[in-house]
């Protein structure tokens, strides 16, 4: 009997112990998954300046936004440049892409790991200068 309830304790042990590293995994793992998402913003928003400093607004009026889906390898460099929401005006989003194959190489992510995971397949900014 006592040698049934020791058993018992000890799993019990175990188990706490086992629930208190899945914890601090999971608080590790959001964590981290913070840490990605801040970074990939701060890319975004200097793939978007980049991409505006290189916008021709001449002669279009003011409010027209698209949304451009680009893919890059791993140095920046524009592969494909796709307008996924037009802006309704044909010459904007013409600009639009230019600008973006203008802006090349984009500035990416150094760390490998954070760009394989959220840049491969392609980033979709909204275009509003």
């Amino acid at each position: 009997k006592e040698e049934e309830k020791q058993k018992a304790e000890a799993a019990e042990r175990k188990r706490k112990e086992e629930e208190k590293q899945k914890a601090l995994q999971e608080e590790l793992e959001a964590e981290q998954l913070e840490y990605d998402k801040s970074e990939i913003l701060k890319y975004t928003s200097r793939i978007t300046s980049s991409i505006e400093n290189r916008f021709n607004r001449t002669n279009l009026k003011e409010g027209l936004s698209c949304k451009i889906l680009i893919r890059m390898n791993e140095d920046g460099k524009v592969i494909e440049s796709t307008i996924v929401e037009t802006s309704g005006n044909g010459l904007f989003d013409q600009r639009a892409e230019k600008a973006v194959y203008s802006a090349s190489p984009l500035p990416v992510p150094s760390d490998r790991k954070l760009f394989n995971k959220y840049m491969r397949r392609g980033i979709e900014i909204t275009f509003e200068p």
